[in-house]
C-alpha cells in the first residue's frame, strides 16, 4: 500500500502534492476511521455490507476537491477538480495491477471556459471508450454560476503514450441551469444532467446537442429557499430513476418508461420516496439487482445503506460506517469473479472549517441572487489633517 510523506514534489500537472496539512494518504476506509469525529448515529453490526471492500479515492492533494470518478476499464482513476478546470487520471494501487513506480496524478485535460470541473460519468457506448464531463464557471464574489457545459471526453487508448492527448469536444451547454452536480448516461443517445438549483433533470441528445427538461419535481428542490442544494446525484436502473436530494435528506425514484428501441425515455408516474432521514444526502449507488443503494454524506461523513424493497418502492435504513474523511461521490465496480462488488467512494479531504467559514456561505447564497437587479454604492471619502503626522521617507 503506498503511504505519502508530508513533503513531496510536484506532480506532473505542476500542482504540489503537499501541503500545510499534508497530502491525503491511500487507504482503505478502516485504516483511517479513527482520525475524525464520531457522528451521532451509530453503525448496525447486524447488517452485512453486500460488498467486497470500500476504497477511498483520495489521490489528489489536500488543496484539490474532487466530487465524483470515473474507473476506466484500464483501473485507471479519472478525478473532475471542483476547485479548478482540470480533469487528472491516477493509478490507485488497490485496482491497477500494472501500477506504475509513480502514483502522482497525472493532467489529462484544462477546460479552458471553466473554472470547475462538477462530475464525470462513462457514456453507454459499444464501439469505444468515452466519457461526459460536466463543467461551469463560479464566481464566488458575485456569486453566482454560469456556463455550463457538458463536454465528451475520449481518453488514449489503454496503453497508449502519456503525450497523446485527449479528443474534447463539447456535447452541449445548458444557458438555464442553475447547479448541476448529477450526472448518468442513459442511453447511447440520451445523456441525463440533474440541476440542484432548479430542482429538475434535463436530457441531452448526445450526437445533436439537443436539450429538454426530462422531469421537475418538488421532491428535487431545496427544502427552503435558504438551502443551496435539491437533487444532487442520478442512477438509472430498470424502469426507475433514483435520485438523492441533499436538503430534503431524501432518496426517490421516478417510474420511467422506455421507447421501443431502449435509447429514449420519458416519466411513466409519480416520484415516490424510497426513504428519508438521510441529512445531507449527497453520492448515491445502487446494486444492479436493485436490492440496495449506497448513500453518503459529505457532512457527517456517513455511509448508509438502503435495503430497497422493489415491488412497494420502500426503503429500509442502516448506517453502515461512520467517520469517513468527506465522502462525495461514488462508484460500484463489480469483479468476474465476485457477486458482491467493490464500493469507491471519493474524498475531497479540502475542506477545512476555515474553508467552509470564508467560502462556504457564499455557495449556500449562490442560488437565491436577482441577477435583474443591479446595484450601484457610492463610497465617500472625508480627509482630515492629523497634527500629529510628521512627515518622513521609505525605502522601497
Amino acid at each position: 500500500m503506498a503511504t505519502s510523506s508530508d513533503e513531496r514534489p510536484a506532480n506532473r500537472a505542476g500542482i504540489p502534492t503537499g501541503s500545510v496539512n499534508g497530502p491525503i494518504k491511500n487507504h482503505v476506509l478502516e485504516e483511517n476511521i479513527e482520525q475524525h469525529p464520531k457522528p451521532q448515529s451509530n453503525p448496525d453490526p447486524t447488517v452485512k455490507s453486500g460488498l467486497q471492500e470500500i476504497i477511498l479515492i483520495d489521490e489528489l492533494p489536500r488543496d484539490t476537491w474532487p466530487m465524483a470518478t470515473a474507473i476506466r476499464p484500464n483501473g485507471d482513476v479519472l478525478l473532475p477538480r471542483l476547485n479548478g478546470p482540470e480533469l487528472y487520471s491516477t493509478q490507485h494501487p488497490r485496482i491497477h495491477s500494472n501500477r506504475s513506480p509513480s502514483s502522482e496524478p497525472r493532467l489529462i485535460h484544462s477546460f479552458s471556459d471553466a473554472t470547475s470541473v462538477f462530475n464525470i460519468c462513462r457514456l453507454k457506448n459499444a464501439r469505444r471508450e468515452e466519457y461526459a464531463v460536466l463543467t461551469a464557471i463560479v464566481d464566488l464574489e458575485t456569486p453566482e454560476i454560469y456556463n455550463t457545459t457538458v463536454w465528451r471526453v475520449v481518453p488514449s487508448a489503454e496503453g497508449a503514450a502519456e503525450e497523446i492527448k485527449p479528443e474534447v469536444t463539447k456535447i452541449a451547454d445548458i444557458p438555464e441551469a442553475q447547479f448541476c452536480i448529477g450526472m448518468t448516461s442513459a442511453s447511447e443517445r440520451i445523456l441525463l444532467v440533474a440541476d440542484s438549483g432548479a430542482g429538475c433533470i434535463y436530457r441531452i441528445d448526445v450526437e445533436t446537442g439537443m436539450l429538454s427538461i426530462c422531469h421537475e419535481d418538488a421532491s428535487m428542490r431545496p427544502a427552503t429557499r435558504r438551502d443551496a442544494l435539491g437533487i444532487a446525484r442520478i442512477r438509472i436502473l430498470g424502469d426507475y430513476l433514483f435520485y438523492t436530494n441533499a436538503s430534503r435528506g431524501t432518496f426517490c425514484r421516478l417510474p420511467i418508461r422506455w421507447t421501443g428501441d431502449g435509447q429514449d425515455l420519458w416519466p411513466a408516474g409519480a416520484c415516490e420516496t424510497v426513504a428519508s432521514g438521510l441529512a445531507n444526502a449527497d453520492g448515491m449507488v445502487i446494486t444492479r439487482d436493485g436490492a440496495a443503494a449506497y448513500i453518503d454524506s459529505y457532512i457527517t461523513g456517513t455511509l448508509w445503506k438502503v435495503e430497497i424493497d422493489c415491488e412497494t418502492g420502500s426503503g429500509v435504513v442502516h448506517v453502515l460506517r461512520e467517520r469517513i474523511p468527506d465522502p462525495t461521490g461514488m462508484e460500484l465496480v463489480y469483479a468476474e469473479q465476485n457477486e458482491e462488488p467493490t464500493l469507491f467512494v471519493v474524498c475531497c479531504g479540502c475542506l477545512s472549517q476555515d474553508w467552509r467559514d470564508r467560502v462556504g456561505a457564499k455557495w449556500l447564497n449562490m442560488l437565491h441572487v436577482d441577477r435583474s437587479i443591479k446595484v450601484t454604492v457610492e463610497i465617500f471619502i472625508t480627509y482630515e489633517p492629523n497634527p500629529d503626522y510628521v512627515l518622513g521617507t521609505c525605502e522601497n
